[in-house]
């Protein structure tokens, strides 16, 4: 997800940094996705796992 390019590291990313160099999402965590993926996250259903693996399959990157 993109960060702005002016938002600057605090002192404890500084010091400490993430270990993360990127990460890459299918579609943005926000409205209707953010709710789809709680959802699957704490009441797993056969339908939202097909419904998100069809997202990931049409993801730019595979």
């Amino acid at each position: 997800m993109p960060v702005p390019s002016a938002v600057l590291r605090c002192g404890a990313c500084i010091r400490d940094p993430p270990p993360l160099d990127a990460c890459v999402a299918a579609v943005p965590y926000a409205y209707p996705w953010a709710g789809l993926i709680v959802q699957f996250k704490f009441h797993p259903q056969p339908g939202h796992a097909r419904a998100l693996a069809a997202v990931l399959r049409h993801a730019p990157w595979v």
